[in-house]
């Protein structure tokens, strides 16, 4: 995502205290995080499926990108936010099962 930040945590911090509490503040995105999880057609979690993922505007359709699911199931990715655009995602079983 288009957002960053990094907190350093000293080791003079974590022996002063049994909790700790941070601040983080980053600035506001254009994009959006998606999430989900990939089954198989039985509700078992598919590991090493891979999404791909289109941006349609209007009759133009572009390829952005794509991930692979995690050892249960999960995925993420970021997505631009934009008013007349649409998603598509692509879901393909593992080529390679565990």
């Amino acid at each position: 995502m288009g957002c960053y930040a990094e907190k350093i945590i000293t080791p003079r911090q974590l022996r002063t205290t049994t909790a700790l509490w941070e601040n983080v503040t980053l600035r506001r995105s254009n994009e959006t995080l998606l999430t989900g999880t990939v089954c198989d057609s039985g509700g078992e979690r598919m590991a090493g499926a891979v999404i791909c993922i289109y941006q349609i505007c209007g009759r133009v359709k572009n390829m952005i990108g794509y991930v692979v699911t995690n050892q249960y199931g999960e995925f993420a990715l970021a997505v631009e936010k934009r008013k007349k655009s649409r998603y598509q995602l692509d879901v393909y079983g593992p080529v390679i099962k565990g």
